[in-house]
Order: C-alpha cells, then structure tokens, then sequence
C-alpha cells in the first residue's frame, strides 16, 4: 500500500495552478475566495484581482440575476434548481466578450464556514461541435428532399458555409460531354473571387481540383501558393481543403488567407462529402428510375394509341373495300380518326385541277370555321399534280424514292431546340432543303411529298397565321400526311391534336401507313371508275419521238407493234402484250435483253406476218404509270414515223394529269384529240343476250351439251370423242365450235367491243 501524501494542501495546490479547467472558490455571499491560474485565460482576469469580488462580476447582467436567483433559493430550501455537475451559463470576458461556460460545483464546510467551489470550463469548442453536428444532422435530412444534382449541390455549399464556418465553398461536377469539371454552386463570397465569371476558383480547367478528381485523393493545404505550382493570377485561394465526390466531382472550401484547419473541420468536410455522393448516386438512380417510367408510360400510351389506330385501319380497310365513291372514303376516315383521343380534329383536301387551290373533301371534329381560314392561307400556291411541289413549276421531278410513294424518313424535332419543327426532305439533286418555317405543316407536306409535323403550334410567338387559327381552336399538334399512291398524288390528310408532343415517330409511321392505304383505295376507286363508268373520256395522242422502249423498239427493228392488251398482276408487276409486225422474234428477244425496262420477254406465236409477245413493264413506264392511274389503254399503233395512243378515262378525271404524264415521259407527245361518249355498262341479262346473239344456233347447241355433260369439269366427265357421238358431228368439228364459242366469250370481257 503506498504511503499517505504527507501535505494534502499542497497536493490539491500543486494540482490547481497546474490545472488547464479553472477553478474557482466561492462563500455563500458569493464572494470570490480562490481562483488557480487557469481564471485568466478564461476571463482575462489575474486571479489575485478577482479575490474578494463577486463572481457575478464574471456574469452578464441576465445570467447574474438567473445566478443569484437560483443560489438564493438553495440556501433557503436547500434544493437544488440546476444540476450542479454542468451548470451552463454565460460568462463574459474582461473585454466584454461573452464566454460559454460549464461549472461543476460542490459543497463543503471549513472551520465553520460554508464554501462553494467550482471547475470552470470554456465550451466554446464544444458547443461548436454539438452545433456542428446539428448542422450535419439537418444537412442530412435536407439532403432526403433534393430531387437534383444542383439541389444536393446547393445544400451541400450552404452546410459547408454554416458548420465549417469558411466564406468559400463550391462544388464541381464531372461534364462528361465536355470532359471538364463545371461548377455547379458556390457561396455568395466567390462571385467575388471567381477568376470566370461562372463560379471557377482556378483559372485552368486542368488545375488542383482536376489533380484531385483524377486521382481521387483529398487534398488539404494550408498556404496554398508555398505548396504548389499555382500561382496568384491562376486562383484567389490560399488556404484550401479539396475533396473529391467519387465520379462525380469535387469539393472545395478554403479561404483567401493562410492558415490552419483543424481535425474536426477535415472531418466535418468528409462527412459533408459522403453525404453529397450518396445523394447524388440516389438522385441518379431515382431520375433514371423516373425516365424509365416516363419512358415506359410514353411508350404505354404510344402503344395503346398505336394500337386504337391500327384497330381504326383494319376497320377502315374493310370500310374501303365497300366505298363505292371517293366521298365515302375520305368522310369515313375522318370520323373515324377524331374518336381516337387525343385528335380533336381531321380533315382531306385536295388541289382543284382548275383553279390550283387547296379545297376541302371531308371533315370531322371541331372545326368551328378553321378550314376557311386555312384553305385561304394554302389558296394562291400553284401545285403540279405530278410533281407535287407548291409554287412555280421549276421543272425538276422529284427524286425516285420521292416520286414512287416513299417518303424520307420523319423524325419530330424537340420543341426546344429550334423555332420552328421543320423536318427536311431530299430534293431532286439530292442536297437537303430546310422547309419555310413560315409554311404550315399541310404545305409543306403538299409541297415535299412527305409527312410533316408540328407538334409544339403554341410555342415561341408571335405566330404565323395558321398557328394563330389552330390555337384559337385548341389545336397543340398537328400533322400532315400527303395521300400518294405510286406517283399520283391525291391530296393531304391534316391532323389535330390537343396535347404537345402528340405525335412521335411510332404514331407518325403507323399514320404514314394509314395515307398509303388511302391512296391505294383511291386509286382503286378511279381504276373501278374507269372500268365500270358509263361516261368516260377519250384522249388521243400524237407521239413523234421514241424515248419509251416500246416505241423505241420499232426504230431499232425497223418494223411495226400494236398494243393488244395490258395487264396488271396481283403482285403489282405490269404485263403487256403487243403484236410485232415484219420483225424477226430473234431481233425483238435482242432489243429487250438490252432494255432495262422489259424484262421477261417470251413469244407466244409466230405467225408470217406477226409475231405476239407477252412481256413484264418496269413500273416507271408509261404504260404502267397509266394503268396505274386508271387510264384504259385502247390502242397504240406505230409506224415508222409517230405512234398513235388512245386511252380512256373516267369523266371525273383530269384530262391536264394525264396530258403531263404522257409529255413528260414520251417525247414530243401532243394531245391531239378529246372525246366524250356514254358507255353504258352491260346487266347480266343484257351481257347474256349479247353473248348468245354472237353465236351461231350450232355453236350454242354443242357449248350447253358440253356444259351439261360435264366437258368443263375438272377431270373431265365426257371426252372430245364422246361428246362429238352424242352430237353426231365429227370430233374436230365438235372441238372447233367450242374455241370459237370460247373466243367469242372472252373478247366480251377483254376486248373493246364499241364499233
């Protein structure tokens, strides 16, 4: 057991004046009896000034009264209001200055005399701690609320300013595009210090921060300029810690002077950090998390309309089918588009040959006086019906993949990157056009041949007439979608939305598709015209030169064709067949295994004087180009120096349409006739009678005894042989009676039986 220490007084002194706390001695009055050394460094006060005088002299003048409340009471009740083990009041320094101070104090009694001594301790530092904490708790929890990079940022600077207690603070993020560490938020303090007027600390984007980032280590200095190569023009920091926010980018905080920072500080900014990448990996995860459900939701909706409108196509296909006029089918397509949401209006216009002008077939939706408007603003824009281009015919056609019914490619424009959705189209030459951003989608799509889309109209004013008209109306987005069947152009299907962004390349493909269906249905309906009209149009034309390859093959051959029939298979290939006269079969098999546009070419007989060939059309010939457009074809005839061809059109055709596609495909092609006449068509009874008046009573006897017996069957029921005994005539007989009756029938059906 060790020894007792022989002078308890002078242990507890030794202790006292070594002591870092102070230590204070006081009577029940208050009166200051003891105070160690330590006294002056907390108060400013020597100790031996302080004996005798009250301690509340050491107060402020609320904390005096508090005290002197509070000690009154313990000596009259003996109950203590405070915890004495950390009394917490507010001291106050011989300069005035207030202290935050901590007193553990206990009782005791001394030769009669009851005394009160105390340790005093200076909390500043720990009362810049727990606020320091606090303010990393609430930074915390504020990071729970950002929905951002700059808001994790923002808040990140602002905790950074508060608990570190530093002027400077920004936050860098990586650009990846650029490559290059962007600043993203700052304290106020910077604007003054910034070497760009963006929020930079450093004059090159390639300085300490980029060390830092690269290398993904801290860095703290505390004379900034003395530890590195940096110099006073490159930044306005002196004194700096740097950390890097994992890929993100980097912190910095400092100040313009020298100086120190102590532990906690590079702590508290590392705590600051981890709490900033957190944040900004889960404002990633949480934005890519809402794109992908944004996306998805698009796409949902896209799909579902995408859907609806295929649904609408089917309907409409079979709708088509059964139209017996063209009003019906663009009356139809119309009502049926505005009862899909969000299309609020629809309508088909097409260009009156006569006049030129934009004019209204259909309409459906709220209208509520828009057509006028803007067939007013389309009115005075001259259209070639073959070259489908606005203005002034300047005698390009347009290019192959154009002219034929595809279109190039359609993609929306983001609303915010430029003033006007334009979507540009190959031009003739191949270079691209920017279209007018003063035209309206429906000319531009009449112009270019191509869908046309607008799907931001209430944007960036002041706005062209046809926005105004449209916005008047509801309208957000509209689009256009010319109706083009080969290279004949039938008019435009205009389409309005009431929400932006309402058509995107999915919709605006499946739409594309619907305008190509309804140009095959018109097409269709002026074919059945032209086959089954009463009334029809004669059109003769005069040909000098040889630039088609039917034609041409008379100059190369030195001989004669006659057209005897076109026909157009159901895989859309053109079949012609033509009589060559005084031509060698060898020479004509020649001319066409060089032709790039006869293909297919097979002789079919060989008589002395003609020869008849079948053959398949390139689809960009002429003669396809006519079947196409519901022209019949009813005579061509060549000669060594013309050819003569003769077709026939609907009366509700345009005469001017065919004219252009024959003068521009044929050389020196002059209409040189037009002629009008009824054409009735034959009833089934009327056809009947008609057939049996051509044949003889003979040949009708033999084709009903062949019929009854089964002749036509497949396999045959009755043979040649057995069907000439029960006619009693001789079997070639027999077989002659029937291919003429049989030749009989089938030139009422394919050939032109007007005299």
């Amino acid at each position: 057991m060790p020894p007792p220490i022989p002078d308890p007084e002078l242990h507890f002194e030794t202790i006292a004046q070594r002591a870092r706390d102070g230590i204070i001695t006081i009577t029940v009055d208050s009166t200051i009896r003891y105070a160690n050394p330590a006294i002056k460094d907390i108060f400013g006060y020597p100790p031996e000034e302080l004996l005798g005088r009250s301690i509340t002299e050491l107060m402020s003048s609320e904390q005096a009264q508090r005290y002197r409340d509070s000690f009154d009471r313990y000596l009259r009740t003996n109950e203590a209001t405070l915890d004495w083990d950390d009394i917490r009041f507010s001291g106050q320094h011989q300069d005035g200055e207030k202290i935050p101070l901590s007193i553990s104090l206990s009782e005791f009694e001394h030769d009669g005399t009851q005394y009160f001594s105390g340790i005093v301790r200076d909390v500043t530092d720990h009362q810049r701690r727990e606020a320091q904490l606090a303010g990393l708790n609430s930074f915390a929890q504020e990071l729970t609320e950002a929905e951002s990079r700059d808001g994790v940022c923002e808040r990140t600077v602002s905790a950074a300013q508060s608990t570190l207690e530093q002027p400077i603070a920004s936050i860098l993020l990586y650009d990846e595009e650029g490559g290059r560490l962007e600043p993203c938020s700052w304290t106020p303090a910077v604007d003054a210090l910034s070497i760009a007027d963006d929020g930079s600390l450093f004059a090159t984007d390639r300085s300490i921060p980029w060390d830092v980032f690269v290398r993904q280590e801290s860095r703290v200095f505390t004379d900034l300029l003395a530890e590195t190569t940096a110099d006073a023009d490159e930044t306005n920091l002196r004194s700096a810690i740097l950390h890097p926010i994992g890929t993100h980018g980097v912190f910095v905080v400092g100040a313009t002077e020298s100086g120190t920072f102590v532990d906690s500080d590079i702590d508290i900014a590392s705590i600051l950090v981890a709490n900033a990448y957190s944040a900004i990996e889960r404002v990633d995860r949480e934005r890519a998390l809402r794109d992908r459900k944004n996306q998805l939701e698009e796409k949902t909706e896209t799909l579902e309309r995408v859907r609806r409108i295929n649904d609408i196509i089917r309907d409409l296909t079979k709708a088509l089918r059964q139209a017996t006029e063209r009003d019906e089918i663009t009356s139809d397509i119309c009502s049926q588009l505005v009862s899909l949401e969000p299309y609020r209006f629809a309508w088909f216009g097409s260009l009156d040959p006569a006049s030129d002008k934009l004019v209204s077939e259909a309409a459906a939706g709220v209208e509520d006086g828009y057509l006028e408007a803007i067939v007013e603003l389309v009115d005075g824009q001259p259209v070639d019906q073959d070259r489908g281009s606005v203005g002034p015919v300047d005698g390009e056609r347009l290019d192959d993949k154009t002219a034929n019914g595809e279109s190039a490619d359609v993609e929306p424009v983001n609303a915010a990157s430029e003033d006007d959705e334009s979507i540009t189209a190959e031009s003739a030459n191949g270079e691209t056009e920017t279209d007018d951003s003063t035209q309206s989608p429906i000319e531009r799509a009449i112009r270019t041949r191509t869908p046309r889309v607008q799907n931001t109209i209430y944007k960036d004013p002041p706005f062209e007439p046809w926005r105004q008209e449209a916005i008047q109306r509801g309208y957000r987005s509209n689009l256009a979608i010319p109706v083009v069947y080969r290279d004949t152009f039938y008019g435009v299907l205009d389409l309005y939305a009431t929400t932006e962004n309402a058509f995107n390349q999915l919709e605006i493909a499946v739409l594309r598709e619907l305008g190509e269906t309804i140009g095959y249905a018109l097409n269709a309906d002026e074919r059945k015209q032209a086959f089954t009209s009463e009334q029809s149009v004669e059109l003769a034309f005069d040909v000098r030169g040889r630039a088609d390859p039917i034609l041409d093959l008379v100059e190369q051959t030195d001989g004669q064709i006659e057209l005897e029939n076109l026909i157009e298979r159901r895989d859309g290939a053109t079949t012609m067949f033509f009589a060559a006269h005084e031509q060698d079969p060898g020479e004509v098999k020649a001319w066409a295994k060089d032709s790039e546009l006869v293909h297919n070419v097979r002789l079919l007989t060989d008589r002395s004087e003609e020869c008849l060939f079948e053959c398949v059309l390139d689809d960009s010939t002429v003669w396809a180009q006519l079947l196409h457009r519901g022209a019949v074809v009813r005579e061509v005839a060549t000669t060594d120096e013309s050819a003569r061809i003769v077709i026939g059109i609907p009366r509700s055709a345009d005469p001017r349409a065919f004219d252009t596609l024959l003068s521009d495909r044929l050389d020196e092609a002059e209409l040189v006739a037009r002629r009008e006449y009824e054409e009735p068509v034959m009833t089934p009874e009327e056809f009947e009678a008609e057939f049996r008046d051509r044949l003889t009573e003979r040949q009708n006897e033999v084709l009903e005894t062949a019929y009854y017996a089964g002749f036509f069957e497949w396999p045959r029921e009755t043979q040649s042989n057995e069907l000439a005994d029960i006619l009693d005539i001789a079997q070639p007989t027999t077989s002659r009676h029937i291919r003429s009756s049989e030749q009989k029938f089938l030139s009422m059906l394919y050939e032109d039986s007007r005299e």
